[in-house]
């Protein structure tokens, strides 16, 4: 009593199966994250409107289209793409703040003109940091703390007012900027780095000069 509405040979796609259309190709399996799609509406709207387009000396319906981008998955894509257990690294054309500015060891006094600094440096023309940092003033928490909160958080950049800046006015330097790549000297500083993140030691007259030849073609 069963009706069978089909009938075929059904296999589920894979790795390595040939090719449904030609006899050399293989198919090839690919992670993917669907970030946005296109649909083909040809003319069922236009009918319906009475959308016409003149086209060889006849009036045809508008064959129309739509697509669409979740905003809320493009974030989820970059998270997905550019995290790893050590935490996010946000791209610097998404990331809820550029750098984050973290004082320790009674350096807080000195957070407002390193902030100033900071602020102030132009790629381009444009002051990029403008608004675009953040000062961690949480002095009940641990150094510790406060780079492993930077580091999960995701921002770009940390700049560290730590003994050095005390000492000789050289803050530390952390980039964490997906697809970044740096060698060993950037505007005549030792950078040291693992390719997901580079760090160095900067003086703070020197702070502008560094970030704007590392991050050179980011913006």
């Amino acid at each position: 009593d069963i009706k069978v509405a089909q009938v075929g040979d059904w296999h589920t796609a894979q790795s390595g199966d040939a090719c449904t259309k030609c006899s050399t190709g293989t198919l090839e399996s690919q992670t993917a994250i669907e970030v946005g799609h296109i649909f083909y509406l040809g003319d069922k709207y236009s009918d319906a409107l009475d959308l016409l387009v003149q086209h060889d000396g006849k009036w045809l319906p508008v064959q129309m289209g739509c697509y669409g981008i979740g905003v809320s998955r493009v974030l989820q894509a970059a998270a997905e793409c550019s995290s790893s257990s050590r935490g996010l690294r946000w791209p610097v054309s998404i990331a809820p703040y550029l750098a984050t500015l973290v004082p320790l060891n009674g350096n807080m006094e000195h957070a407002t003109s390193v902030f100033a600094t900071l602020s102030n440096i132009c790629l381009d023309n444009v002051r990029v940091f403008a608004d675009n940092v953040i000062v961690d003033d949480r002095s009940y928490l641990s150094p510790g703390f406060k780079l492993n909160d930077a580091q999960l958080l995701g921002i770009p950049i940390t700049v560290v007012l730590g003994q050095k800046f005390k000492q000789s006015g050289h803050v530390e330097v952390q980039l964490r900027v997906p697809q970044l790549e740096l060698g060993t000297c950037v505007a005549g500083v030792e950078v040291q780095g693992d390719g997901y993140e580079y760090k160095a030691f900067v003086h703070v007259d020197r702070l502008a000069e560094f970030l704007v030849c590392a991050l050179e073609g980011q913006f």
